[in-house]
């Protein structure tokens, strides 16, 4: 039978003491070393200011929350925001060209009442991934793409537009956006992937 040995400080600096057998222990004290061994020292944090944009109404970018018109073409910048389409007549957003690492998040803040909105790649970047289409009390949809450069939500709500609905979309190589979303709809359901 191993030895029982009392293991302290074993959550990284919390006091709580624990008895492992000895195999054990010396595994997870091993972990713990090395993980105290290979942490970096902070000695500063850099921090990235969200550039200035045009004042108007319809889209928000948080983080510094500098408001755009409803037409906007988003900018390296601006990657990690959270953008709030709350324009009721539509949204017209242009992500940049895709560089790996970019991200960017969509929130429906407002339900349109006519128009589109649209979200569209640069170029010939594509999206590749999956929108869930959400309506209560109807089994959900899922479409999906490998070469879709336009997210469009109508008006009419057959392919989203309704407040609660969010789209991410993130460089994973040049030309391609990962995408995931759920879009909420309250007509018959339409592909919103073109």
């Amino acid at each position: 039978m191993s030895r029982v040995r009392p293991l302290k400080n074993l959550s990284l600096g919390c006091p709580d003491v624990k008895a492992f057998p000895e195999p054990q222990y010396n595994i997870i004290k091993d972990i713990r070393d090395a993980i105290n061994t290979n942490l970096p020292t902070a000695t500063s944090v850099a921090t990235d200011t969200i550039a200035e944009v045009t004042s108007g109404s319809g889209v928000t970018i948080t983080g510094q929350l500098k408001p755009v018109s409803s037409t906007v073409a988003l900018t390296k910048a601006m990657s990690g925001s959270t953008i709030i389409l709350a324009t009721l007549s539509g949204n017209t957003v242009t992500l940049p060209a895709a560089v790996v690492g970019l991200t960017y998040t969509f929130a429906r803040t407002a339900s349109l009442t006519s128009a589109t909105s649209t979200i569209t790649t640069s170029g010939t970047d594509v999206f590749k991934g999956a929108i869930l289409m959400k309506k209560d009390a109807t089994a959900d949809k899922i479409y999906t793409t490998t070469t879709a450069n336009v997210i469009t939500e109508t008006f009419t709500t057959v392919t989203g537009g309704i407040v609660g609905s969010t789209v991410t979309v993130t460089c994973i190589a040049t030309g391609v956006w990962a995408l995931t979303g759920s879009l909420i709809y309250s007509g018959t359901v339409a592909n919103p992937l073109s």
